[in-house]
């Protein structure tokens, strides 16, 4: 089976964290739901909150959750290391797993269109209970270009990644049915990529650590093995 007919659709919500921003200008929350819904997802939910601990919280807490209109939340702004900048200690409490590579990744990247500004994001990502939680920098310049990467590895992490991880851990909701459609996903990319031969190698290693996985714990960390053997710069 191709992976085009194996696309499932998220549904994904938008929080854009402005005290000044308003749906007409909301740049970096607009590219994004563009890119979302050019790449064929659904955003379910859009808001914009101000630079507030208190109402962010609360905004996350309405998202996360058994809400079935909700598998992914994006947030945009607030990750910067100014006074009222508290998107990421807003979330912080309700985090049950840290996926602190996503961060690492998204600066790495930015660091084309922004500069050594990068250093000043605090962008990351966590799973949330079965909600993934995406933190975005909000840079007028960064916003567009992230929408407009295609297939590059932020498009792949931001969008491919999660749409199978999202979508299984909500959906399929059993151990080897996710370790199962993991090993799949990664086949396909062996298959599929032109990576060099280190890369394969090591992408090869990381399937045999998945199908070998027998806890949440090491499956997390062979998919993290098998992505950095594919999207590594």
């Amino acid at each position: 089976m191709t992976a085009a007919a194996e696309f499932s659709a998220l549904r994904l919500c938008v929080l854009t964290v402005s005290d000044t921003r308003t749906r007409e200008n909301d740049t970096s929350g607009g590219a994004i739901v563009e890119a979302l819904t050019t790449a064929g997802h659904k955003v379910t939910r859009r808001k914009i909150v101000p630079d507030d601990l208190v109402k962010l919280r609360s905004a996350f807490e309405e998202w996360i959750g058994d809400d079935p209109e909700v598998d992914v939340i994006i947030a945009t702004g607030g990750t910067g290391i100014t006074g009222r900048d508290v998107t990421p200690e807003s979330l912080a409490p309700l985090v049950t797993k840290a996926i602190p590579g996503f961060g690492e990744l998204f600066r790495q990247l930015s660091f084309a269109e922004i500069g050594t500004s990068t250093v000043q994001s605090r962008a990351t990502a966590a799973l949330c209970g079965q909600t993934f939680v995406f933190l975005l920098l909000a840079n007028r310049r960064l916003g567009p270009a992230v929408a407009e990467r295609g297939a590059t590895e932020t498009r792949r992490t931001m969008y491919e990644h999660v749409q199978m991880l999202a979508g299984l851990y909500r959906r399929a909701g059993q151990f080897a049915t996710v370790r199962g459609a993991l090993l799949r996903h990664y086949q396909r990319l062996l298959a599929q990529r032109s990576l060099t031969p280190a890369r394969a190698a090591a992408l090869s290693d990381a399937l045999h650590q998945v199908k070998q996985a027998s806890s949440e714990p090491a499956l997390i960390a062979a998919a993290a093995a098998a992505d950095t053997a594919v999207n590594a710069p």
